[in-house]
């Protein structure tokens, strides 16, 4: 289920049957609707028509567990009407790949006189199906991209982030809630364009505005996973979607505090420290979930710590002294809670949870500050705050293939 999480705008429009629509279209440009056409071609048509309809269904199942966790203070910025509309097109879809499943099975049959006139029936009816979509799909399409892209502070995105940010203890609770609530949006409208997809490509359709009309649909889909993107803030929003995406890999990044990059931690006592590198490489920091995702849960309360490593394979830890963090192979010791300062920032704190019961290091902050010519890497017990204590603040945006080279 935790998978969908981790999906793309782009891998949802695949999922919907965008690409196997149109083949299937293409199928009839090329063949016509001659009964007789049995063989290879029409048989992977109806099996990947089957497959998306698989798909979807799971999709649907998955994001509809996942939103009766979520509590009724998120549950309620959801727009009533938007999902009239979402239904809506679900039906249609739904509709059109029973009436293109069916057309093919004819399209496998003899050529008799009977199989002849369903297939005439069929080809038909789908036609004023795919005119009746294509007036409405991209109505409702356009009101849904209408209340999932306004910015500001009165913006859906912009108050169920940081009420979300409220209910959560870390980065991954967070974004999980705010991808629940935008997905059930992302699947209507994937399944919109790919709707549209078939009435474009169908011939007899007469939707002769309909390339026009799919590369704006598109367009605004981009634009709403941008703005889920700059409502939860950029680097969680990356981190949180590759750790999704592939649970069991550590995810490499940037970590730096006061605009320099941290090189190392080690060392023992009060010469613990976090060493600014200025070098030519950028030092490699690892972030891995903790737990397995598989069953992820975004009721309010549950939290998820991380894995956080250096370069090395070691984790870092708190020791028993206020210098005290470091470096160890044992990654039990290694748990943290990472959670952006706020709502659309860059920047995080991270705060310790230890596997120890009565640790008095348990649940502080780490914290940075410059001692001489070295920079301490401290234990804090309060919550860093932008200006008073920019050193707890970490940055850590994901590196790209050619910067970790």
């Amino acid at each position: 289920m935790a998978t969908i999480l981790g999906f793309s705008v782009k891998v949802i429009l695949e999922k919907a049957g965008l690409a196997v629509l149109s083949a299937a279209a293409s199928f009839v440009v090329k063949k016509g609707t001659d009964a007789g056409q049995g063989g290879s071609d029409t048989e992977k048509i109806r099996n990947d028509i089957a497959k998306v309809s698989k798909d979807i269904k799971s999709l649907q199942n998955d994001v509809r567990a996942l939103s009766e966790q979520l509590t009724d203070v998120l549950i309620q910025l959801r727009k009533d009407q938007l999902r009239i509309f979402c239904v809506d097109i679900h039906t249609t879809h739904t509709s059109l790949l029973d009436t293109v499943t069916t057309l093919f099975e004819c399209l496998e049959q003899p050529e008799t006189p009977e199989n002849m006139q369903k297939i005439q029936e069929v080809d038909t009816r789908l036609k004023e199906l795919l005119h009746n979509a294509y007036n409405a799909v991209p109505v409702w399409l356009d009101q849904i991209h209408g209340f999932m892209n306004e910015r500001g502070s009165s913006g859906f995105l912009h108050t169920a982030a940081q009420r979300a940010l409220d209910q959560s203890a870390d980065f991954l609770a967070y974004y999980g809630k705010m991808k629940t609530l935008t997905l059930t949006y992302w699947l209507s409208v994937a399944e919109g364009i790919a709707i549209l997809e078939l009435a474009a490509e169908y011939p007899g359709a007469h939707f002769s505005e309909g390339r026009k009309t799919i590369a704006r649909q598109q367009e605004q889909l981009e634009k709403q996973e941008d703005a889920l993107r700059a409502a939860i803030g950029g680097n969680c929003y990356d981190l949180a979607a590759a750790i999704f995406h592939s649970p069991q890999d550590p995810v490499a990044v940037r970590w730096k505090v006061w605009g320099e990059h941290v090189r190392s931690v080690g060392g023992t006592g009060s010469s613990d420290y976090a060493q600014i590198y200025k070098g030519p490489t950028v030092p490699t920091w690892f972030i891995k979930a903790r737990t397995s995702l598989a069953n992820f849960d975004v009721t309010i309360g549950k939290k998820y710590t991380v894995h956080l490593s250096y370069e090395n394979g070691k984790g870092i830890y708190v020791k028993a002294s206020q210098y005290g963090t470091g470096l160890d192979d044992d990654h039990t010791l290694n748990s943290w809670y990472i959670k952006p300062y706020e709502a659309g920032s860059d920047l995080f704190v991270i705060q310790f949870q230890s596997n120890w019961s009565r640790d008095a290091f348990d649940g502080v902050f780490l914290d940075t500050r410059k001692s001489g010519s070295s920079w301490c890497l401290l234990n804090m017990n309060t919550r860093p705050v932008r200006g008073n204590n920019p050193g707890g603040l970490f940055e850590l945006p994901m590196l790209t293939r050619e910067e970790r080279i």
